[in-house]
């Protein structure tokens, strides 16, 4: 449901490609980092769980256990980066706005009226609470995290 009507058949079925689009990208991501598991092992360990961070290290999903720091100084190791070099950390969305509308009305992105139409308010106010930014392409919808990690 959209705030002023249900969807269209064809809005459905456009939310529900680009759901199975993102939930079988996410899969392969798994399973190319994890060489350990398979689809079907994925699927049983994984599927309609959350596990809390020991948990999901105690079954093969992660590597360590650790936050932003953590990551970062993995990210130098692996890159070849000296553990002591200084970096320049950039936050995205842009920290002087808390709300994806107002960051994607920034960036003039025309698809976003769109976005914000067929997306139910519930999960607009977590993905608000989250700072996570909906962005429309090829007939798709992306979700942008709050980190971006690129190692120069």
């Amino acid at each position: 449901l959209t705030q002023s009507r249900d969807w269209t058949e064809e809005e459905n079925e456009k939310m529900q490609k680009s759901i199975e689009y993102f939930y079988n990208e996410f899969k392969n991501r798994v399973l190319e980092g994890r060489p350990n598991l398979t689809s079907d092992g994925l699927e049983q360990l994984a599927l309609g769980r959350v596990w809390s961070g020991n948990e999901a290290l105690k079954n093969g999903l992660i590597d360590e256990v650790g936050g932003i720091n953590e990551t970062i100084e993995i990210a130098k190791i692996m890159s070849g980066i000296d553990k002591d070099k200084e970096i320049e950390i950039v936050e995205y969305p842009n920290q002087n706005t808390n709300s994806f509308s107002a960051n994607m009305q920034a960036n003039n992105l025309t698809d976003f009226e769109l976005i914000l139409d067929i997306i139910p308010e519930n999960i607009k106010e977590e993905l608000n609470n989250m700072n996570i930014i909906p962005i429309l392409k090829d007939e798709k919808i992306y979700f942008i995290m709050p980190y971006n990690i690129e190692v120069n």
